[in-house]
């Protein structure tokens, strides 16, 4: 294309001047110079005109000959990488590859132009996966991790990245079934998005975290792209304004018949005709009622999920109500 740009340009201004010298003689002829004058410059612009449209057939013929040269000179070069000779190679004059050598130029330009151009992308691409605070990893189908940034390892409970890429992703995840899952909606979709899992930290401690998952772009080469945002806190209050619902719920129903029971052993423990042991034992009831009207309070106040240490094991979890009510940081209530 830049050949025959070239060779257009040549001819233009070769016979543009004839042309115009041509249309000049034609108007002075009309001045009246004569008849004969006027039919032999017309005669001239038209010879002038069919040279110019000769000119462009050969110029365009010649423009795909020396590409058909070019073309045969770049198969020889591939016969030579191959160890084949080539019977015969392409002649080209100094014009021609002077033209060739300033067309090269620009398109080596061009490359350059589009080559700064992709590496600035990837210096963007590189600073937001560096400094983004979520954890990112790419990683390959077979879970080998082939980077990740420094959130990922601080939320994984690495000290250093390089611990990071020593690692199968796979065992980070409690269910190794959830990956698999993962992966199969990316590869029918192109994208998880806010997927909640529980991964499971390097001092074994679970956490949960909203994942999101995409095909790996790149560089350096992966299969996904996975994003991991630390939920953990939000979930733990999830968890607390559950309970916390559970529990209102709960104290208001056991509130009300408690007030009255509490109310009619108070007054049969202050009956004068009752005896000695009858009230005794009243007055250990009541104690037990006004017990359980405080875990009715400490249950409308609950501010953390805190459980009962169990010293067997076997047993469920149950909620420590005193313990959950406490104020966060303050010592533990006396048993």
């Amino acid at each position: 294309m830049k050949l025959r740009t070239f060779l257009l340009a040549v001819i233009s201004l070769t016979l543009f001047p004839v042309l115009g010298v041509s249309a000049i003689a034609i108007w002075w002829a009309h001045q009246g110079e004569g008849r004969a004058m006027e039919q032999s410059l017309w005669l001239l612009a038209g010879a002038a005109v069919g040279g110019l449209a000769l000119s462009l057939a050969l110029a365009s013929l010649g423009g795909r000959r020396l590409a058909g040269r070019l073309r045969r000179l770049a198969s020889a070069f591939d016969a030579f990488g191959r160890g084949e000779t080539v019977p015969e190679l392409p002649k080209f004059t100094l014009a021609e590859l002077s033209r060739v050598s300033g067309a090269l130029g620009e398109a080596m330009a061009v490359m350059q132009s589009r080559t700064a151009e992709l590496r600035e992308s990837e210096q963007r691409y590189r600073t937001m996966f560096e400094r983004n605070p979520a954890g990112m990893c790419l990683t390959l189908t077979d879970g080998c991790i082939v980077d990740c940034n420094e959130a990922f390892a601080r939320i994984l409970g690495f000290e250093r990245q390089a611990d990071v890429l020593a690692t199968n992703v796979g065992e980070l995840y409690v269910q190794p079934k959830e990956r698999d899952q993962l992966l199969e909606r990316v590869e029918a979709t192109g994208t998880a998005v806010s997927v909640e899992l529980q991964l499971r930290r390097r001092d074994g401690r679970y956490i949960w975290v909203l994942a999101n998952m995409t095909r790996g772009s790149g560089p350096p080469r992966a299969d996904f792209e996975t994003t991991f945002i630390d939920i953990t806190e939000q979930k733990a209050a999830d968890e607390l304004r559950s309970m916390a619902r559970l529990a209102n719920a709960a104290a208001h129903e056991i509130n009300n018949p408690l007030t009255l029971i509490l109310g009619r052993l108070t007054m049969l423990r202050d009956d004068p005709s009752l005896g000695p042991e009858a009230r005794g034992r009243v007055a250990q009831i009541l104690a037990a009622g006004e017990r359980i009207r405080e875990i009715v309070v400490d249950m409308n106040h609950l501010t953390r999920v805190q459980l009962f240490e169990h010293a067997g094991r076997g047993l469920p979890e149950m909620l420590d109500i005193r313990k959950s009510a406490e104020p966060p940081g303050n010592p533990p209530a006396s048993a």
